[in-house]
Parts: structure tokens; sequence; C-alpha cells
């Protein structure tokens, strides 16, 4: 969700293989590759819950306004208050 709020301010929107590039620069895949494949199929499912629309007659992408609203709640919940707090379950110590 970070790389897709960061790719929302493209104006002319991105691609799959643009996701796929960023997502491999900031993670540590250990003996895996995030493919324009893989982003392929997960802007699917963006696009299948109205985060992401498809520009017209191209092979492009842009996050919709709604979508990049979602998503910064998201992220800033998810940096703010679920990561401090640390793990809930699971947490045998």
């Amino acid at each position: 969700m970070e790389v897709l709020i960061e790719l929302s301010m493209f104006p002319q929107g991105f691609s799959s293989s643009d996701l796929a590039t960023r997502i491999n620069s900031k993670t540590c895949f250990d003996n895996r590759n995030y493919s324009s494949r893989n982003a392929a199929y997960d802007l699917k499912k963006f696009r299948g819950k109205s985060l992401v629309n498809k520009i017209k007659k191209s092979r492009k992408y842009r996050v919709s306004p709604e979508g990049l609203k979602t998503m910064v709640a998201l992220f800033t919940l998810t940096e703010k208050v679920i990561k401090p707090v640390g793990p809930v379950c699971g947490d045998s110590t």
C-alpha cells in the first residue's frame, strides 16, 4: 500500500512493472522476486476494491481519490497504532 501511495503522485499513471520495480527496491525477498505478474494480480485485487482504476486504452493504472484516502488512513493506522502496540495474539512470552 505504501508503494501505491507513492505511485499515486504520477499524473500519467503507472504500470504493473513500475509497481513491481518499486516493491523490489523497498523489500528484500529471499530467493523470490516480486514480478510484474504478481503486481498485475495485486492490481486486479485493488481494482476490485475500487482503490485503483485502469486508464482507458492503456496498460497503466491510477489510484482513485477515494482509494488514496483509504490507503493513507490504513497506512497511518498501521504505523501509528498497530505497530507500536506490538503483537497481541500468538505471543507466548
